[in-house]
């Protein structure tokens, strides 16, 4: 039996309305066809994540020079292995990712910068190439986006979504990543949304089933 973890990043049930409703299917397939797997949700504004402050990034900095704690940084620390943990504690991810701003929503940036840090996401010292201790692992990612972005826009380039979300995972160990960009018209498009919703949820059925 595998666990999937589920990091819902979108806001607002009407806003997301599709991401939500590709994500549904997604995850409807994946229970039809992994019936024994076990699912949890987590909804990143819902919960409370930890500031990464002075004390914390102090800490990250003396596992990466091989020194000792002090009593308040490893106070801060548990926090972030705490984070760390449950992340690591499943088997497959399943991201999903709106576009803001060019880039992530900032909670989902947030939850990140919690989870990458020297011996607990990824091996580290001074003079070294790191390298990503969660391996083995699948993640699947589901982007949104308006439709200013699609490739030949000549604006495509300025998006840092899926790039930074691909190389944060690949710092930490992933090598199996998957892919789907839901593209949700402009105001005055000529595009139609419906015939890209039809293509992302069938892709979400064919990933959810091999996933």
């Amino acid at each position: 039996m595998a666990k999937l973890l589920y990091i819902d990043s979108t806001v607002g049930k009407d806003r997301s309305a599709p991401m939500h409703e590709v994500g549904k299917v997604f995850l409807d397939a994946y229970q039809e066809t992994h019936p024994n797997d076990q699912l949890e949700t987590l909804k990143l504004w819902d919960v409370n994540l930890e500031d990464l402050d002075e004390l914390t990034l102090d800490a990250s900095y003396a596992i990466i020079h091989r020194m000792n704690h002090t009593p308040a940084q490893a106070e801060a620390w548990e926090k972030v292995v705490k984070i760390v943990s449950q992340f690591k504690s499943a088997d497959k991810y399943l991201f999903t990712v709106p576009m803001w701003h060019l880039g992530l929503p900032y909670r989902l940036k947030h939850y990140l910068d919690l989870l990458i840090h020297p011996g607990q996401s990824f091996q580290y010292a001074v003079g070294e190439k790191a390298q990503g201790l969660i391996t083995g692992k699948p993640a699947a990612i589901m982007y949104s986006r308006f439709d200013g972005y699609r490739q030949g826009s000549g604006f495509e380039n300025f998006e840092s979504q899926k790039r930074f979300m691909e190389k944060a995972l690949n710092l930490i160990g992933f090598t199996r990543v998957h892919s789907l960009v839901l593209v949700e018209p402009m105001p005055g498009s000529q595009f139609s949304s419906d015939p890209e919703n039809s293509r992302a949820k069938d892709q979400a059925i064919r990933m959810a089933t091999s996933f």
